[in-house]
């Protein structure tokens, strides 16, 4: 009897191992769904980790962002978690505006999905302003190929899951930090189409992203762009405008950084910066400072792009110029004008998605091979991919021999991710 008490509890009839172990895997997962496979990384206010959905079986991101008590108990108030209602056709009374007020009749329960609440009229902003929800709530707004998807928002204990698409490849910081010298004018224009359609998808929903940048942007497998982090994106009035939130040096232009009312001409010089950088090779506009910042742009002597490349039309330049105005009432009125204007001059973005499949695969295959060379001997502490070159003698390693020569990769160091 005892022989066969073992064997079943092996097959998991007595249950008690298969329980426990069920119970160890369990606790790993976060939110009791997503599986972890990937380290965290820092992102806009908060940690990235990748993860496997065990309910859809799929990857996603998760933006993990730790909340202070404050915004703990914001969180747990009826209604904070709620994300649509009717948008008022007057000025809101001042109980309108009340999250508590509106939505306390919707919040039963503790439901925290996003998705569990979008009814059919427009979404607005409440004032929970629990951190990572208005995110959440303004992306799901937007369903678009060039917009990374937001599928879901919750709060547990002190901390806020943002459940995002998973996109696996590089940024556009990468790309030209790492692959400039392919960069051609195909994939110019493949970044500025897919994110300057990104850009009128949200402005056509009244939303502002204020943070448009290359980290920002990424680009697939199969060479598609998206634009992400939509942390500091804010929706637009009636009358067009929305407030300042943040921003990043070097890619918002000075009515941002003076923090004034804001409207789609914000989104349309930081894109101009963007494309900039990638015609130039950089961005003029960095600063160690606000201060500093705004004189760059007020007293900027730009490279003009049409030089750097020989079949660029010197007819781009003013486009590009037009767009970065400091002066916003001299840019174009709206993004779609500048692309209008702008996307003639470039390639065929086509062809670009085509050359950034291309691209971001060979990057993946560098990203492996700089993973092997950085794996150390146990023996030496040397990284393995030098013992090829300095061999081992009668089954020793190579000494100081086989620690010189170690591959380094030039990169241009920056202040453009220094975010306020």
């Amino acid at each position: 009897m005892r022989k066969a008490c073992v064997a079943a509890a092996r097959v998991g009839i007595c249950g008690r191992l298969p329980y426990n172990r069920r119970m160890a895997r369990d606790r790993q997962l976060i939110l009791n769904r997503y599986r972890p496979i990937g380290e965290a990384k820092a992102g806009g206010f908060g940690t990235v980790r990748v993860a496997w959905d065990t309910r859809i079986q799929r990857k996603v991101a998760i933006k993990c962002i730790e909340l202070d008590e404050v915004d703990a108990a914001r969180a747990a108030l009826p209604g904070a978690n709620a994300v649509a209602q009717r948008a008022p056709q007057h000025e809101p009374l001042p109980w309108e505006d009340d999250p508590v007020f509106n939505d306390a009749d919707e919040a039963e329960g503790d439901a925290t999905s996003v998705f569990d609440l979008v009814g059919d009229g427009p979404l607005v902003h409440s004032l929970a302003h629990v951190p990572g929800l208005d995110e959440a709530r303004t992306a799901a707004m937007l369903s678009d190929a060039s917009i990374v998807a937001v599928y879901d928002f919750e709060v547990q204990e002190s901390t806020a899951y943002l459940i995002m698409e998973y996109v696996e490849g590089v940024t556009l910081t990468e790309l030209l930090h790492r692959h400039a010298d392919r960069l051609t004018l195909d994939v110019v224009a493949a970044v500025f189409a897919s994110v300057s359609h990104a850009l009128e998808v949200a402005h056509a929903n009244q939303v502002l992203h204020l943070d448009i940048k290359p980290d920002n942007v990424l680009i697939n497998h199969q060479g598609q762009v998206k634009v992400t982090d939509f942390g500091l994106a804010t929706l637009a009035d009636a009358s067009g405008y929305g407030a300042a939130g943040g921003g990043t040096i070097g890619y918002m232009p000075l009515e941002q950084m003076r923090q004034e009312n804001l409207d789609v001409r914000c989104d349309e010089w930081a894109l101009a910066s963007l494309t900039y950088e990638m015609l130039a090779g950089e961005n003029p506009f960095l600063a160690p400072d606000l201060e500093r910042a705004e004189a760059v742009i007020e007293d900027a002597e730009l490279v003009l792009p049409s030089l750097c490349w020989d079949e660029l039309d010197p007819a781009v330049d003013d486009v590009i110029f037009f767009a970065l105005d400091p002066d916003r009432e001299e840019r174009y009125a709206t993004v779609a004008d500048f692309a209008e204007e702008l996307e003639p001059f470039l390639g065929d973005p086509r062809r670009g998605v085509r050359e950034l499949s291309v691209i971001v695969g060979h990057a993946d295959d560098e990203e492996e091979e700089e993973n092997r060379d950085r794996a150390t001997c146990s023996v030496c502490a040397a990284p393995r991919a030098h013992h090829a070159a300095a061999a081992h003698g009668g089954g020793a390693c190579g000494g100081r021999a086989g620690q010189r020569g170690g591959r380094v990769r030039g990169v241009r160091e920056s202040a453009a991710d220094q975010r306020i």
